[in-house]
């Protein structure tokens, strides 16, 4: 796992991202924004090629939590639901398939 400064560009490998962005501004649907901010982390997504995989709310309604991959079919079985102790946000668990190298 690799922290990274806001919206630098990715190294070109295999990534998955998942986060609280609280962007609440932004439609995924259709890919538009309301803030500046929020069209920048459009921008940094369409520049990386990547998608975002989650599209059920997963707190009070509203998408904030969200999930990016750089190549289709990377994370599956996503499932979002229950609660881990207090927290107002629901769980996403999914599976990451990778290669093996030797």
């Amino acid at each position: 796992m690799t922290h990274r400064g806001p919206f630098q560009p990715l190294p070109f490998c295999d990534s998955v991202i998942m986060g609280y962005f609280n962007f609440p501004g932004i439609s995924w649907e259709y890919s538009t924004a309301v803030m500046s901010r929020s069209w920048e982390l459009l921008e940094f997504v369409g520049e990386n090629f990547l998608s975002q995989v989650l599209s059920e709310p997963i707190m009070k309604g509203v998408l904030l939590d969200l999930l990016f991959v750089n190549r289709e079919g990377r994370v599956v079985d996503v499932t979002v639901g229950g609660c881990l102790g207090h927290s107002d946000h629901e769980m996403v668990e999914f599976i990451i398939f990778s290669v093996m190298r030797k």
